[in-house]
């Protein structure tokens, strides 16, 4: 792991990720799986991540979120700016993600989650969006081609 500031950085081997890789319909990104949640939520803190990135409250109208995952960074956007976006591939994320948020914070009233294949469909928005969040998606196969 490497330490920068508040923010920590695991560093995997390529091969361990595409070993973990499965085969997946060819539209969608090859996975190598998510970290654990607890594992996940000990290297990173989202708080500490979003004010880095200048993610401060008021600043930002309406986000694009590609992959909510766990909800890790979803509930600390939603509570930072108007009108959060949030998608992901996998409907058992979209599912722990919106439970996260009714049990944690069922006043936020302002994310829409989704199902969706982003890289297929696009985001399927017609409105403007101040800025596009793409958290922990460096554990797919080809992340820079996803891009």
């Amino acid at each position: 792991s490497v330490r920068l500031g508040p923010v920590v950085f695991a560093a995997v081997s390529c091969r361990s990720l595409r070993a973990k890789a499965t085969a997946v319909a060819t539209a969608r990104v090859r996975e190598s799986g998510m970290p654990v949640v607890d594992w996940w939520e000990q290297l990173v803190s989202a708080e500490s991540t979003l004010d880095l990135l200048g993610f401060v409250d008021g600043q930002h109208e309406t986000i694009v979120e590609f992959g909510c995952g766990y909800g890790t960074f979803t509930i600390p956007v939603a509570e930072r700016v108007h009108q959060l976006y949030s998608f992901d591939i996998d409907h058992e994320m979209v599912g722990k993600t919106q439970q996260r948020l009714l049990s944690q914070k069922p006043h936020l009233e302002n994310v829409k989650l989704e199902v969706r294949d982003v890289v297929a469909t696009g985001y399927g928005l017609d409105t403007p969006v101040d800025a596009v969040l793409l958290m922990n998606i460096l554990h797919c196969e080809a992340p820079v081609q996803m891009l």
